[in-house]
């Protein structure tokens, strides 16, 4: 098969999508109450328990180093059992997630295992930092939260007996409790307190087994923010930012003269523009990092990509303006090619056939990035181009590594992202829209 029409390389793909549980089903931890609510997408056993007629949720574990997302880890172990009856080879697998499954693979690529769930990798715009993980003890109080909002009694009552009603309640209770989840940190899964960061990133290697990966973000990985934003009523926004930024950062000018931001700035405007700068931290920054991490083992290929091909069916952003977030895996698999504009063809076959080619070969032709030589592969809807470290060297986003370089060495880029942006982004929630006040107030009292 192809990703999307007419891109064939003339070579056999088999495609397997793979579902795992999500929210309450899949992330809903009640760590007092045993084997019945594990952490991290507990696998479901056929064991029994007879007393309380339920099933145990017990983790997965068909050998000592299976301690990773249970629900992914058993797709794996399908696929190495029976690819063979759909003529695949396992070992020549190719493994994309994109976002939430992109972290996912991050960490599938890093925790020690004897034996490879797949030889490459496709990350597309996610990283273990844009995931948030939850103590033990922050996932018990929410359990408790969760319990009493599906009417469960939680009071002078065993932690065994509310997991265990909580199991009976019916799925579509448990699905409409809207609870997005969150892996659990420490535990078997993710032992380190600092997974969910880019400095962890800068000094993870990947596993042996892995022979190649991209590692791919998008030119606007921001617009979910900015999405969500919109949706809001807050204002002020250049002055909230601003002052942020004050705050927090020894020199705050050198921020926001990369991206032009000013008290004069419009809140469209100034949006925009504080969304550029979600991009540039919170993805490429952790694309960077994970790219650094991964250079130190001799036996991955790594690949730096941009996807630059704007979104043509983005109205609320403006279409075609910016490379929004999840388009890069939609354009990739070519779900909507019939109403794409006809300039964006040559692009986006250009990038699928790379992409087949490396599934078949795991390699591309360019430069593997290194530290000392860093290079990218740029996607347009003309077509690819590389850009070498001399291109790179003035680009907004290598201006942005020095800031973070300046602000706080290896912790920079943590610092820009939970100090600043994620600081920002909070201050969006009406919970906590008083600190924006608050910080305007103290570091920007001329404003």
């Amino acid at each position: 098969m192809a990703f999307g029409t007419n891109d064939s390389i003339e070579r056999p793909v088999i495609f397997v999508s793979v579902n795992y549980r999500l929210g309450a089903l899949g992330f809903l931890h009640c760590p007092e109450a045993g084997d019945y609510l594990p952490p991290n997408n507990g696998y479901v056993t056929s064991e029994y328990d007879p007393a309380n007629s339920v099933k145990l949720v017990l983790p997965y574990a068909y050998s000592q180093d299976s301690i990773d997302l249970y629900d992914q880890i058993l797709a794996f172990e399908w696929l190495h059992t029976y690819i063979r009856g759909f003529n695949g080879d396992l070992n020549n697998m190719t493994a994309i997630g994109q976002s939430a499954g992109a972290a996912s693979l991050s960490l599938h690529n890093a925790r020690f295992r004897n034996e490879p769930l797949y030889q490459k990798a496709i990350i597309l715009s996610g990283s273990t930092t844009v995931l948030v993980t939850m103590t033990p003890e922050e996932h018990q109080s929410e359990f408790l939260y969760q319990a009493e909002k599906l009417g469960i009694n939680t009071q002078d009552r065993s932690m065994t007996d509310i997991a265990i009603e909580v199991i009976k309640a019916p799925v579509d209770a448990i699905r409409s409790l809207e609870y997005c989840g969150a892996p659990c940190s420490p535990s078997e899964l993710i032992p380190e307190r600092d997974w969910a960061t880019m400095l962890h990133a800068r000094h993870t290697k990947p596993n042996a087994w892995l022979k190649s990966q991209i590692i791919c973000s998008s030119t606007y990985d921001g617009s979910m923010s900015h999405l969500v934003a919109m949706g809001q009523e807050r204002t002020q926004l250049a002055k909230v930012f601003i002052a942020i930024c004050r705050a927090k950062l020894k020199m705050p000018q050198c921020l926001l003269d990369i991206y032009e931001l000013s008290v004069h700035d419009d809140d469209a405007v100034a949006l925009e523009k504080i969304c550029q700068a979600v991009t540039d931290v919170g993805f490429y920054g952790a694309a960077i990092s994970g790219l650094l991490g991964a250079s130190a083992s001799p036996e991955t290929r790594n690949y730096s990509m941009l996807f630059n091909i704007g979104n043509p069916f983005s109205e609320l952003l403006g279409k075609g303006r910016f490379a929004t977030h999840t388009w890069d895996i939609v354009s990739l698999l070519g779900a909507y090619d019939d109403l794409v504009p006809e300039d964006y063809r040559q692009g986006m076959s250009e990038w699928r056939r790379m992409m087949l080619l490396y599934c078949h070969t795991g390699k591309l032709p360019f430069e593997v990035w290194r530290p000392m030589s860093q290079s990218v592969i740029l996607i347009q809807k003309d077509g690819i181009q590389h850009l070498d470290h001399k291109l790179l060297v003035e680009s907004r986003a290598q201006k942005l590594l020095q800031i973070a370089e300046q602000e706080g060495g290896e912790r920079g880029f943590d610092l820009l992202w939970e100090k600043v942006i994620r600081f920002f982004l909070k201050t969006g929630n009406p919970r906590y829209s008083h600190e924006a006040s608050d910080i305007i107030k103290n570091y920007c009292p001329e404003l």
